[in-house]
């Protein structure tokens, strides 16, 4: 684990920032600064100063932040993901609702581990995060006491919970393969005339998206097959969870976001169970039953009924 973020408003760089806004984030060799040059009974916190000391060192590359609302801002200026956010509970001016919601983004929208660490206590704050915890499962901790917990048992246990996933140094590199890929797909299909690409998809936007998912895969090449091998070298599990099977499924099914019935769609026929495929041409929920008539027509011409 490398990457870390602190979201704690109790780090004091009032300090340094008296006059004027403060940056949208902070390094660790400014809050080294901090550390060395604010004396510790001007830090709100006692174990927040700790923990700035535990993280801020070469083995970590943290990054500080005063409030949820900072660290979204990051987030949406494309940074980095990082491993793991130690995320207090309680900011001037927030609430309940908006620390949840800024969770929930987080958690969406990054592979991050999410600890809860707050001098409120666990029993405070679990009741209020249960519906996150139902989605999210074990990449939002158990909720830690400030009071409870050293910094440097906050950072083992962290690091437990973080080992044996891909959410390491391999996982950034299949990302960095990954995007690399992606704008090397962006260049070639640039260059490529609007309506020609309109011809080579026939129009459907279903078949563009393939088109572009195969051009990215050709651009991952040896070299990014190469990282997710290195990925899956480890010991193998046949352990089968709802997750594996999501993740499997990929192979076999598309799951559209929208309610529309598509040719190659399984349906079940009858009451007993019988299925069928779509072969029709595509059509809305609405227009179903008259889908199933000509499905049921094109049988019974097929096979003579």
């Amino acid at each position: 684990m490398k990457r870390v973020w602190v979201v704690d408003d109790s780090i004091p760089v009032q300090a340094l920032h008296r006059d004027g806004p403060l940056p949208l984030r902070f390094e660790a060799d400014l809050v080294r600064y901090l550390i060395e040059h604010v004396p510790a009974n001007q830090w709100e916190e006692a174990s927040v100063l700790e923990l700035c000391r535990t993280l801020s060192g070469d083995d970590f590359s943290t990054t500080f932040f005063l409030s949820p609302e900072q660290m979204l801002r990051a987030l949406a200026q494309d940074a980095t993901p990082p491993h793991a956010v130690i995320f207090d509970w309680e900011y001037t001016g927030s609430t309940d609702d908006a620390n949840r919601a800024a969770l929930d983004r987080l958690l969406s929208s990054s592979f991050v581990y999410v600890q809860i660490y707050t001098h409120l206590g666990p029993n405070a704050v679990e009741p209020k995060v249960s519906e996150l915890r139902d989605r999210f499962h074990d990449r939002l901790l158990p909720a830690k006491g400030k009071a409870e917990v050293t910094p440097a048992q906050l950072r083992e246990d962290i690091l437990q919970a973080w080992k044996g996933t891909i959410a390491g140094e391999l996982a950034d590199k299949v990302r960095s393969q990954a995007f690399a890929a992606v704008e090397r797909t962006l260049i070639d299909i640039g260059g490529v005339p609007k309506g020609v690409l309109a011809a080579i998809a026939e129009g459907t936007a279903e078949n563009l998206l393939h088109l572009v998912l195969s051009k990215v895969r050709d651009e991952i090449g040896d070299a990014g097959f190469e990282t997710l091998n290195a990925v899956l070298s480890g010991s193998q599990s046949a352990e089968s969870t709802e997750a594996v099977r999501r993740l499997l499924s990929v192979w076999y099914y598309y799951f559209p976001a929208d309610d529309r019935v598509r040719r190659g769609d399984l349906i079940e026929l009858d009451a007993d169970g019988n299925l069928g495929f779509i072969v029709t041409p595509p059509c809305d929920l609405v227009r179903l039953w008259v889908c199933m008539g000509w499905l049921v027509f094109c049988l019974a011409s097929t096979f003579g009924g």
